[in-house]
Parts: structure tokens; sequence; C-alpha cells
């Protein structure tokens, strides 16, 4: 299935992403537009003010990410002999400031599907640094056993530490996200210990699972995001253990063999 042509639903609905996310009811099987689009905004697709005149949806049509994705995922499919999903590739929320000084990029990933929300302007590489990450978690979610709604904390952020550190191989630690340098190894191995360690089985239905995952209500900024990356490069720098090796393992296995 892979790229979906996304450019004929903004040629139609640009202005109008609700009507525009009708078209992506097929693909969750349930819901209303309105709620897929509200769900989609939260990680960072595009509001209806960025495409309010037609120029603005012609430049992201222009830039043609599609071809671009459509080689860059043959090739990484290719080299993880990974399932072939639909992308689905959506103008990111531009006018959204910390989101552009902090990726200025953004996607979201599930089991059978992708998304990737883009900027009018960005270069192969960057997209190719975000497909990496994103395709890495639709890898992993297809390995292991539980279902995306049954993942605990510690699954997530492992789960985010893999994909950052396939984005290190692969793409170079210059194209790894900001949020991967924010603190020092010793405060990350304290916070693990003391705060995510005691809450590792938090699932996304409980309302301090977002607050610890993306560092909120007090907590270190994308503080699950941080620590996650920190166990897996223990696990892999300094055990000198392979990715490949590493992303088989599930969660628990992976903390049995941390410790």
């Amino acid at each position: 299935m892979s790229i979906i042509q996304t450019d004929r639903w903004l040629k139609e609905y640009g202005d109008q992403p609700v009507k525009l996310c009708e078209n992506l009811i097929t693909y969750f099987k349930k819901g209303k537009a309105v709620d897929i689009y509200q769900h989609l905004a939260s990680f960072g697709m595009y509001k209806p003010s960025i495409f309010t005149r037609k120029d603005e949806i012609q430049q992201f049509i222009k830039a043609n990410h599609w071809s671009t994705v459509k080689k860059l995922f043959e090739s990484i499919r290719k080299k993880w002999n990974g399932p072939d999903i639909p992308i689905i590739i959506l103008p990111l929320n531009e006018r959204n400031a910390q989101l552009m000084k902090e990726n200025g990029k953004a996607g979201l990933a599930f089991k059978d599907k992708l998304f990737l929300f883009l900027p009018r302007e960005i270069g192969a590489l960057e997209i190719k640094a975000l497909l990496v990450h994103e395709y890495h978690h639709v890898c992993r979610l297809n390995q292991i056993s539980k279902k995306e709604e049954e993942m605990t904390l510690l699954d997530v952020i492992i789960l985010e530490g893999l994909a950052e550190y396939a984005v290190k191989e692969i793409c170079g630690e210059s194209y790894n996200a900001n949020w991967i340098s924010y603190y020092s190894e010793e405060k990350l191995e304290k916070w693990w210990k003391t705060i995510i360690f005691p809450n590792k089985d938090v699932k996304e239905q409980d309302p301090e699972y977002n607050n610890l995952l993306y560092g909120r209500s007090g907590y270190p900024k994308m503080l699950g995001y941080c620590v996650g990356a920190h166990i897996i490069n223990k696990c892999i720098d300094k055990k000198k253990e392979k990715l490949s090796n590493v992303e088989r393992m599930d969660s628990l296995e992976i903390l049995k063999w941390l410790t």
C-alpha cells in the first residue's frame, strides 16, 4: 500500500482538515473525522489557519514529499525487511513555534500505518531521520506480542529509545532529536531509578502517563523519552550489544538484561 497520495485530498480540502480526515476513517475503522483530526493535530498535523491561501497549499504539493518518502521507504523497508503499511503525509503545524524549534517535523506510528507531518521546506535527510524513527516503531510494534493499548510506560520509553538509536546508526548523531542531549547520564540514571522505574507499569489510561513520558506537571522536560534513550544507550554502548539484537527483546527482557 505504502505512500498514500494525500496531495489529492489537499487540493480539494486543504483548508478544511476535518473534511480531509473523512478520508482517514477507513484507516482507523471507527471514529468520526473530527476525532481523528483532533488526535492527529495533537501530534503536529496542520490547522486550518496554515492553509488559508491556495498558494500555500500549492507550495506544499509542489515540494513533492511523496516522491522523496517513497524512495526512502523502499530502501529502509528492504534493509529491515519490515511490513508494507500505508504512509500518510500531511502538512505540519508550522504556526506552532515550540514544535518548529524542537524538531521542525513530527510523526505518529501505529502497528498498521504511519503518519508524517512535514513542513513545506525540509531536506531529504531530515525526512529520512523522521521516517527511520517512526518506521522503527512500526517494525517493533509488529515484533512484540502486546497490543498497543496494553503497552506500559516502560514499553513506550524503550520504543522511543530504540528508534532514536536507529536514527543515530543510519543517519548520524546530528540527526537525532534535540531531546536526546537534554540531560547528563548521571541525572538520567537517577531519574530512572527514582521516578520512571517505580512507575514503569503505568499505562496510557493513567493521568500520570503523559506527565512522565513528556515531562509535565513538574517533571523534567521529555523525561520518559530521555530515560528511554539512556536505557538503550546503556544496553548497546556500555554492554557492547547490537541494536538488531536488543530490538528483538521484550521490554522486561531488556530490563533484566540491563541489570
